[in-house]
């Protein structure tokens, strides 16, 4: 549809930095965009507990007792880090990844409980909600651009920004 323009997908847990032009559009979970970026709102992302149904058996639903898959500091700026980082401070890890899809992974394997998107999990047949969504963990999906990009053809063509 546009020969001239050429895509490049790069998925990486770091956030590119848009000022430097390290891209034109970046997908972002976060609450509140910077505000130097402009874009739109694509989805609400609800967080919750997940842990294999083989995980739990034997066990209660109790957070603090549970074994851990969890973020390692380079997903500090996640909601729901934040929110595991305040309430389970003292609970303990089976495992610390960098990246969410780790976190699913280790739980599928029956290393512990985790939180994750509900999209992720919610339809896994080897995991259950452990608890329900938790507010304060929760994000939401932004498609962005830098301000000064915003109205260059392969942007709008890209994606429009509205």
């Amino acid at each position: 549809m546009y020969p001239g323009i050429q895509l490049e997908l790069i998925i990486e847990n770091a956030n590119v930095n848009m000022s430097k032009r390290q891209a034109d559009v970046a997908v972002r979970p976060t609450r509140t965009p910077p505000e130097t970026l402009v874009g739109r709102r694509i989805s609400n992302l609800a967080f919750a507990a997940y842990a294999s149904t083989t995980y739990m058996q034997g066990r209660t639903a109790n957070l603090a007792e549970l074994d851990w898959v969890r973020l390692d500091d380079s997903l500090l700026h996640l909601a729901a880090d934040q929110w595991f980082r305040r309430t389970l401070s003292n609970a303990k890890s089976a495992l610390t990844t960098n990246s969410v899809l780790g976190l699913l992974l280790g739980c599928e394997a029956n290393l512990g409980a985790t939180v994750i998107p509900c999209f992720m999990a919610d339809t896994n047949h080897k995991l259950q909600r452990i608890v329900p969504p938790i507010d304060d963990a929760a994000s939401i999906l932004w498609l962005l651009t830098h301000e000064d990009l915003r109205h260059t053809a392969r942007v709008r063509a890209s994606w429009p920004m509205r």
